[in-house]
This record gives structure tokens, sequence and C-alpha cells, in this order.
């Protein structure tokens, strides 16, 4: 599982900025193929493709929960997939211009949830999970079938979610607040 982004980078921190998560400094490389056996519950991987990145995730990522629009700002594309050929568990999010075009969940063969306007591929008579790497391919260039099985990725660790509170935005205009309200008009100076 993961996220496939036009934003070519290897630079995991760069995306992560943009998604408000928290990663460690970069780990080691591997190779995609190391990277899809072993990657541990808590690391990210990422990959530069031919027009952008392909990041996979472990198990601890909140795969469904994070919020990756600013992804596809200005332009750009984002896919968010679930690739599980044992599990046989499928599900992909296409992003373009800060917009969801498609959403669709399959399990056993059996959709679960479907939001949007059915992509042509899909009646192409292919099954999800090569809707699944075509759509990663429009996306990145490439997909994880077809980059190379000693293509380099850079590891991370992923360290959770970068909080934003209401409570910290109400304390920063509090106390701005105050300080406008406690300084003296300047008419009072004089």
């Amino acid at each position: 599982m993961g996220f496939a982004t036009s934003i070519k980078t290897d630079d995991l921190t760069e995306i992560a900025k943009r998604i408000n998560i928290k990663v460690s400094e970069q780990l080691g490389t591997w190779t995609l193929e190391e990277a899809m056996s072993d990657i541990e519950d808590d690391e990210m991987c990422i990959a530069k493709t031919e027009n952008g990145s392909i990041i996979l995730v472990g198990n601890e990522f909140p795969i469904l929960e994070t919020k990756l629009r600013p992804l596809s700002e200005n332009g750009n594309k984002v896919l968010r997939f679930m690739y599980g050929e044992t599990s046989m568990v499928f599900l992909f999010e296409y992003q373009e211009d800060s917009k969801v075009l498609r959403l669709k969940s399959v399990e056993n063969y059996e959709v679960n949830a479907e939001k949007g306007k059915a992509f042509d591929i899909e009646y192409s008579g292919i099954e999800i999970d090569e809707v699944i790497m075509n759509l990663m391919q429009q996306v990145s260039g490439d997909d994880i079938e077809t980059l190379e099985p000693d293509h380099k990725v850079v590891r991370f660790r992923y360290l959770g979610k970068i909080e934003t509170t209401e409570n910290s935005l109400t304390t920063n205009t509090e106390t701005q607040t105050k300080q406008q309200t406690t300084s003296k008009s300047w008419w009072k100076f004089w």
C-alpha cells in the first residue's frame, strides 16, 4: 500500500511537509524488491520514477486517514492505493488539482465503495489490480511492476502525524488580542 504522486523526488521529507507527517532522517537505500518484501510496519520507502514518485508504506501508516490533497495541488496528481493480491483487497483514490476524481474499493471481487465517474480503463475488461497499475503509471510515469527489481528506493521511518490543534490557534489569537488591548492608544501618549 502507498501512494504515487507526480512530484518527482526521492526526498520523503519534502512530501511529508506537504501532508503534515513526521519522518526520520534517511535510514538508507534498498532495492524495490527488498522494499516490497521487507518493509517494516513503521517504515516508508520512496522511489523516484520517470515523472514522479511512488511511496510504499508499512502497516502503521494511516493510509486512509492521511490527507493527500496537498500533493495534488497546482496541476499535480496523486494516487492512493492498497494492493493486496493475497488478501484480495484493492483500493484506489485518484486526485487531480485538489479534487477526488475517482475512488473505488474492491474486496474479493466485490465492490465495497465507489465515488466519481468510472475511468475508461475500468470498462476495458481488466481487473482492478491492473487498473491501479495503469493509474500509477499515469501519475508517476512508472508503476511497481514496470520498475526494475533493483530500482533504488530510499527508506525512512514514519514518526506520526504533525498535530495542528485548535488550541494552538486560539492561544495565538488570544495573545495577539491581549497585546493589542493592553497597548495604549496613540492619542493617550500625549
